[in-house]
């Protein structure tokens, strides 16, 4: 008898990566490059980090500081794990620096394969608004700057991934 099993790992929100996220984890004894070990060690194809999994920022202008372009130490860093671990990685909500926008950045979401190598980059179309009055105020388009496309899924070995970040309508 042959058993068909599909284990799915859910990697909790906010983890750093070994001093290159700069958000606090919400468990200190569990970052996320010990995650994605976990996930090697389960022999899975691939591991999804949450929205946000670079940092949250306390404000616009510390999200633009700590905001890094795709060569940056954050996704360098991601590159190198998924290589070594031979691992696709699906990231969301990754705070990216472009050289022609200097006041803002995009909201991304990337799927790194297991060489290493960013095989899509999907940046947030539709920034959202919400305004509950003095509750909070929240407009996207303060900080970030809105994707022109919608990007196909990309195969992966887990099959088809759809590139997304949330957004609050």
């Amino acid at each position: 008898m042959h058993w068909n099993v599909d284990i799915f790992f859910i990697v909790p929100n906010q983890l750093t990566f070994h001093g290159c996220g700069r958000q606090q984890s919400t468990n200190p004894s569990m970052n996320a490059s010990q995650w994605l070990i976990r996930c090697f060690l389960f022999a899975l194809q691939m591991a999804f980090l949450p929205e946000g999994f670079d940092f949250l920022g306390e404000n616009a202008a510390q999200s633009l500081k700590q905001s890094e372009t795709l060569s940056g130490p954050i996704i360098t860093a991601y590159r190198a794990l998924a290589k070594e671990l031979r691992i696709w990685l699906s990231l969301g909500g990754f705070h990216l620096l472009e050289k022609e926008h200097d006041k803002k950045s995009h909201n991304a979401h990337l799927i790194i394969d297991a060489e290493g190598t960013v095989v899509a980059t999907y940046r947030k179309a539709h920034l959202c608004m919400l305004r509950i009055p003095g509750k909070v105020d929240l407009d996207e388009r303060q900080t970030s700057i809105a994707g022109r496309s919608i990007l196909p899924p990309v195969q992966t070995p887990v099959g088809k991934a759809g590139l997304m970040c949330v957004s609050i309508a």
